[in-house]
């Protein structure tokens, strides 16, 4: 069974090592999501076809790993909250006398909490990472100077909303869903293993019951809370017109008043989460709030919470090591 560990400090440090490797493989599909939802072309097409044979390689990769830096960045605070989070939540349960709660109970309300905590440091993050991702604007250091440079430190909250409802959704799957399914998994193959090659396929490997329920449950997760990523997306692509720009209008430069006339625009069609809402549904169809599915709902979180869940079981003993006292 997926198992979570009691010790929020060796919980911190086990996420931070399986965010390193998670992001590692699954960077290029990050990107490849971001750029379908917000109707962009996958790769730069233009250049690839100008680019000769021999430069083609390097044109591709250096794309889909734009923004490499800062996605690392954020993956691994990120994770690192969300599984010493969890423990620690469990050991606030303990302390407030709820020791001996339903423990599916304390999962759940775990996993919720979890999805809020995380989404105070993982959406302005994501916005940085979208800025340098998706807005051409460099890497770790270039996109967080582009933003501290050419807006209000509160930009950081744009894209809060719906990064906690995606979260909250993503983190009951991975804290208490995964658990349920696996555990349901290992009682229908103990029951007909004897009669069914799957069910004894199951029954003799416990890796196998991890890789099906993280795949599975993730599916599930990321369909009901796809809405709430691309509107977050669509939010923090579009941010409200840059100081810099402003100034530029001031003096009487046309580009810049162009510049900051298009971002007014775009900043006020997703100036919110409902309106975000309300916008994609109204201009591009409700299949829109789903734009960038097959990337995110099939490949990026269903394999993400595979490798995650089979490498956390195996790092975290080699963390306790080193942490002896924790």
């Amino acid at each position: 069974m997926v198992e979570f560990g009691e010790s929020p400090v060796v919980e911190f440090w086990t996420g931070a090592a399986t965010a390193l490797i998670d992001c590692c493989i699954f960077h290029s599909i990050d990107t490849l999501k971001v750029r379908s939802q917000n109707a962009q072309d996958s790769l730069p097409w233009e250049n690839f076809r100008k680019a000769s044979m021999l430069s083609r390689p390097s044109l591709v990769l250096g794309s889909l790993y734009a923004g490499f830096s800062t996605n690392l960045f954020l993956k691994i605070p990120y994770m690192s909250m969300m599984f010493g989070m969890h423990a620690v939540n469990k050991c606030i349960f303990d302390m407030v006398g709820l020791e001996h709660a339903n423990e599916d109970v304390r999962e759940i309300t775990s996993a919720v909490l979890v999805g809020v905590e995380a989404s105070l440091i993982l959406s302005p993050l994501e916005l940085v990472r979208i800025q340098g991702q998706n807005n051409g604007k460099g890497g770790l250091i270039s996109a967080t100077r582009y933003v501290a440079t050419h807006h209000s430190p509160w930009v950081l909250l744009r894209g809060m909303d719906a990064c906690i409802h995606r979260e909250v959704k993503y983190c009951i799957g991975q804290f208490a869903a995964i658990g349920f399914v696996e555990s349901a998994l290992k009682r229908w193959s103990e029951a007909n293993h004897e009669t069914n090659s799957l069910a004894l396929q199951l029954h003799e490997n416990a890796s196998l019951r991890i890789l099906a329920s993280s795949m599975s449950v993730g599916f599930m997760c990321t369909v009901i809370s796809q809405p709430d990523d691309v509107v977050k997306t669509r939010m923090q692509s579009h941010l409200p017109p840059s100081r810099a720009s402003s100034s530029s209008a001031a003096k009487g430069a046309a580009s810049g008043a162009a510049s900051d006339s298009a971002a007014e625009r775009g900043y006020q069609k997703y100036r919110g989460y409902l309106a975000s809402f309300r916008t994609v549904s109204a201009e591009e169809g409700v299949a829109a709030l789903w734009r960038g599915w097959v990337w995110r709902c099939c490949v990026r979180v269903p394999l993400g919470l595979a490798v995650i869940n089979m490498a956390h079981p195996h790092v975290r003993p080699h963390v306790a090591a080193l942490l002896p006292n924790s």
